[in-house]
């Protein structure tokens, strides 16, 4: 009998040996330095799941720093978590429903057309 593995659809398209994923954790947006460094994020991609970066409280030259610090530790896939804020989708004018009131397939076609081919493509 050979060896078992979990293996599911988001592995393939990830390109990840095994569904597991590193919450993304990094410095706290008062600027606690906690959460999953460089490192963390580079063994559980190295390991075959998907090590994943907490973006959020670094300054743009920061997560710019880590993410060219994972790059040079390991060619396997990684992600980055960022916090979006609550109003990121425009709404149409004279529509007075705040973003939570919109159902994501409206959300997906108030999105610019360089995202929506993004993720036709993916």
């Amino acid at each position: 009998m050979g060896k078992r593995t979990l293996r599911t659809p988001l592995c393939d398209f990830l390109g990840i040996e095994y569904p597991i994923l590193s919450a993304g954790m990094g410095p706290t947006l008062i600027g606690e330095n906690t959460g999953a460094p460089v490192e963390l994020v580079v063994a559980v991609s190295e390991a075959g799941g998907l090590g994943v970066l907490g973006g959020s409280g670094f300054t743009v030259d920061e997560l710019r720093e880590a993410i060219r610090e994972i790059k040079k530790l390991t060619d396997k896939p990684y992600g980055v978590d960022l916090l979006l804020p609550k109003n990121i989708v425009e709404l149409p004018k004279g529509s007075d429903a705040g973003p939570s009131a919109i159902p994501l397939s409206q959300a997906l076609e108030l999105m610019p057309q360089a995202h929506k081919d993004w993720l036709k493509k993916n």
